[in-house]
């Protein structure tokens, strides 16, 4: 834990007591991750009782997964605008109290600024990014194998063939 203190302050602007916010911040990725499960899941589970409740008609097949998945990353994109505007709150820090900015600016190595302001922000956007492709792949793999063969619709068939309820 020692390590990882060390390692935030390393990458933050002198200054900033705690790492509260990168803890807040990280913690929205798994929710964000389930909001986005949630919202999958409770529009496929609405689109497979519609389909129940008409069986007796032909050509009844689910609706295509983007229709489906259609605004559920809204989550993510939360995620990512409280990710940029931390970025501008860290910037706009340097500029406080101490007026650090200056001793920032002259230092040999002109990039410790931004190295400070965007390492731990771009961090945890590529983990989101990750959790967001993830959790995509998660979803199609449930509407794929959880909807009944007769059910999915055509070009779902073409690509997969027969492997999808094998």
């Amino acid at each position: 834990m020692n390590r990882l203190v060390q390692l935030y302050r390393r990458f933050s602007p002198p200054g900033i007591a705690g790492s509260t916010d990168v803890v807040l911040l990280a913690a929205g990725i798994p929710v964000a991750a389930i909001f986005c499960y949630c919202s999958f899941s409770v529009k496929y589970d609405r689109a497979l009782t519609d389909l129940n409740d008409n069986l007796l008609l032909k050509n009844n097949v689910m609706p295509p997964f983007r229709e489906l998945f259609k605004g559920s990353m809204s989550g993510f994109g939360v995620l990512i605008l409280l990710i940029l505007v931390w970025i501008m709150i860290r910037y706009v820090f340097f500029y406080r109290e101490s007026k650090s900015i200056y001793l920032m600016r002259r230092l040999p190595k002109r990039s410790e600024l931004y190295k400070r302001i965007l390492v731990i922000p771009a961090v945890l956007l590529g983990l989101s990014a990750i959790t967001a492709i993830i959790t995509v792949l998660l979803c199609r793999y449930y509407y794929i194998h959880l909807t009944p063969a007769n059910q999915l619709p055509a070009h779902i068939e073409m690509i997969y063939g027969g492997i999808i309820h094998a």
